[in-house]
């Protein structure tokens, strides 16, 4: 049996991290900006309603409307007479799932500057900020994405026959692959290639 092992080197590992990081950060802003928090097919596919953080669109054949959804949501109390009406719930997820997912990115956008520093300047970073700084910024990026998402989904309302958009995925996709990219950054990966002769 012939066995090849490898270590990737630093800068490889590195590299593959920053590029990871990258793509998060990437997809958690498409994810912020995405209509497609929540959806609804109308019957046969007739109509199509979404939801973002912050807005409602209703697409009907070609035609598209879009709202606010504290407007919305002003509107809806108005109608029903409670503070605890649907839209609400369903806006005030958004909000507080904002919050989260913009730390989120700034805490990334941080890691990747770190990473691509030139090495002096990477050297004085290292030398004058605390590692605890360090280790919490590289790990806050992701682990902000995926709580916002969570916060999402547990602040909402029962929302029946709605099911859960694609931006939502992409959010939480984007905080598995910044978890990942410190994962790839922290710890070294063996290769292992085994070939057994007979």
């Amino acid at each position: 049996m012939y066995q090849i092992m490898g270590i990737m080197d630093e800068k490889t590992r590195k590299g593959i991290s920053t590029g990871v990081l990258g793509l998060s950060l990437i997809l958690c802003l498409a994810a912020l900006f995405g209509p497609y928090w929540l959806t609804l097919n109308g019957y046969e596919g007739n109509f199509l309603a979404s939801w973002s953080l912050n807005e409602a669109q209703l697409e009907l054949g070609d035609e598209r409307s879009t709202d606010s959804l504290s407007e919305l949501c002003e509107l809806e109390e108005e109608m029903v007479g409670s503070s605890y009406a649907d839209t609400c719930d369903i806006a005030r997820a958004g909000a507080f799932a904002t919050v989260f997912l913009w730390l989120g990115v700034l805490f990334t956008s941080l890691a990747i500057v770190h990473a691509i520093l030139p090495s002096e300047s990477a050297e004085w970073v290292d030398e004058n900020v605390p590692e605890i700084a360090q280790v919490i910024v590289a790990w806050s990026g992701g682990s902000l994405m995926l709580v916002g998402v969570v916060v999402w989904y547990l602040l909402l309302p029962d929302i029946g026959s709605v099911d859960v958009g694609g931006s939502a995925y992409l959010a939480l996709f984007a905080g598995v692959l910044g978890l990942g990219s410190v994962v790839v950054e922290t710890y070294e990966i063996d290769v292992n290639i085994a070939r057994r002769e007979r």
